[in-house]
């Protein structure tokens, strides 16, 4: 089963996505399981459902609207506030100096 995250906002995750995706793919499974009665859901199988929860999911108003969402595309560089990046600065690192080590020579061979 897909999980949809809900507590992130919309404009990083496109969870309305994920949740329609969702809806379709339980519905392909609950369609396969009433065909085949009896029947596991096996890895091949799981691969067409989802490819058929898939199709009836993604749409080009879809893609447009989560480029948008993110400033992507048309381009908007106040979607995020700094806030948003709050959290991976506990992995923030220093950068690394070069003072005081040799050049970095690169040799270019022409045969």
């Amino acid at each position: 089963m897909l999980a949809a995250s809900y507590n992130t906002s919309d404009a990083t995750t496109g969870s309305h996505i994920l949740w329609s995706i969702k809806s379709n793919y339980n519905a392909e499974c609950d369609k396969f399981m009433l065909c085949n009665a009896g029947r596991r859901i096996g890895q091949f199988d799981l691969a067409a459902l989802f490819g058929a929860a898939y199709v009836r999911t993604a749409s080009v108003e879809k893609a447009v609207s989560g480029f948008k969402s993110t400033g992507v595309w048309p381009f908007n560089p106040d979607v995020f506030t700094h806030g948003d990046f709050l959290p991976s600065m506990v992995t923030d690192e220093a950068q690394p100096t070069t003072s005081g080590t040799a050049p970095l020579v690169i040799l270019v061979f022409k045969f």
